[in-house]
């Protein structure tokens, strides 16, 4: 079973990453079904959002930086990432 980690996540996000353009296409197939049986630990998340936290965001912002968020916006073609 695939198991996506915080460095695809961080890739998914952040449009400077030089992974971001693979995690799109990673992020994509899964939704789509081409992939399946894919895992997200709950530990990504939480790393996830330390990483955030220890940047200073806040709640507010932690919402809007959300990976489901991110994720439908950019299938809409609205991501500000």
């Amino acid at each position: 079973m695939p198991v996506i980690e915080l460095d695809m996540l961080i890739a998914f996000i952040n449009k400077a990453d030089r992974y971001h353009e693979v995690a799109v296409k990673i992020f994509n197939d899964v939704v789509s079904g081409r992939s399946s049986n894919v895992a997200v630990p709950t530990s990504a998340y939480m790393e996830y959002e330390l990483v955030l936290r220890s940047r200073g965001y806040d709640e507010c912002s932690l919402k809007r930086h959300s990976i489901i968020q991110k994720h439908k916006e950019s299938r809409r073609g609205t991501a500000n990432i």
